[in-house]
């Protein structure tokens, strides 16, 4: 009775360890999305001549949406190479 005890304790010790192991991951993930683009911006508004933080307290919609694609697509293959190298 014990040993059927253990059994259920180790295949539920099993699950929840996998499932904490994949949220690390994706905790980690995160980390590095958020810290490559925000040094990826930087990088940008280093090498690009605009002055970003004109143009967006102008309110220049344009390129508002120009900077937030740019974002959205670094996170995008960030998250992407994440799912692949899992």
């Amino acid at each position: 009775m014990l040993s059927v005890a253990f059994f259920f304790l180790e295949i539920i010790m099993d699950y929840f360890l996998n499932a904490l192991r994949q949220y690390l991951y994706g905790i980690g993930w995160l980390v590095i999305c958020i810290t490559f683009c925000i040094t990826s911006f930087k990088l940008f508004d280093k090498f690009t001549p605009v002055d970003f933080k004109k143009e967006l307290e102008e309110k220049n919609i344009a390129f508002a949406l120009f900077v937030g694609l740019f974002l959205f697509g670094l996170a995008l293959g960030t998250l992407i190479f994440a799912g692949m190298s899992s």
